[in-house]
């Protein structure tokens, strides 16, 4: 999740303070969510701090830690004009242990690709730093069967693929 503010808002001076920021998070059926790999999850206290929540001011860190893994943090960034993400998955359902997919729409930006199962396991993480206009990749799906997630996140758009692998 990414939390912005608008610039409208106004100016914090140095060494100012916002004042707590308050903020909840929920299922629309408010049930639990499955925090057994949320590198930010921590037991709630009340007006606790969460060191494992980064904020970053014009791309650099300015508060939290980063997790070991990078890969899939992702950095606010001012919004770019573009056309709007697409991803095709080529053949599906798909025969063999790998998924080829074309993405469109994310030119000159970073693009993370996180492919789960059903459970929500993440089988494959990978990140394109500056993409081109139509960029192919190939996605390892492995060598068992089932229904694939692949989510494709760009710094504002995110669209999830159904992978069918027989």
């Amino acid at each position: 999740m990414q939390l912005t503010i608008k610039p409208t808002a106004g100016v914090l001076s140095p060494g100012a303070t916002t004042g707590n920021i308050q903020y909840r998070i929920s299922k629309s059926d408010w049930s639990a969510f499955n925090e057994a790999n949320d590198y930010s999850y921590k037991v709630a206290a009340a007006s606790d701090t969460n060191s494992r929540i980064t904020v970053y001011y014009r791309g650099q860190l300015i508060s939290g830690t980063e997790p070991a893994a990078v890969a899939s943090a992702r950095l606010a960034a001012e919004e770019k004009t573009s056309s709007p993400l697409q991803v095709t998955l080529l053949g599906n359902p798909v025969m063999g242990e790998q998924a080829e997919i074309t993405i469109q729409g994310a030119a000159e930006s970073a693009v993370w690709l996180t492919l789960t199962d059903l459970k929500g396991t993440s089988l494959f993480q990978g990140k394109i730093e500056q993409t081109t206009e139509t960029e192919h990749h190939i996605i390892p799906l492995g060598r068992n069967p089932g229904l694939f997630l692949l989510r494709v996140n760009t710094m504002n758009e995110s669209t999830v693929v159904k992978i069918v692998k027989l």
